[in-house]
């Protein structure tokens, strides 16, 4: 994230829907998530949730 390049496909890195459109998630371990948002062409991550997609009702 901090190269600002796509991440590997491992990560399963998407832009979310509905009330999340403006946030991406990545998978950091089998079930284990970031929600993320990265505002403006410089670096300011915002990590706003870490969780299991149980955790999300996902």
């Amino acid at each position: 994230l901090l190269a600002q390049k796509p991440l590997e496909q491992k990560y399963q890195d998407h832009q979310l829907t509905g009330k999340w459109k403006d946030f991406r998630e990545c998978h950091l371990q089998n079930d284990w998530l970031l929600i993320y948002q990265v505002l403006h062409k410089e670096l300011i991550l915002l990590a706003t949730r870490t969780g299991t997609h149980a955790d999300f009702g996902w």
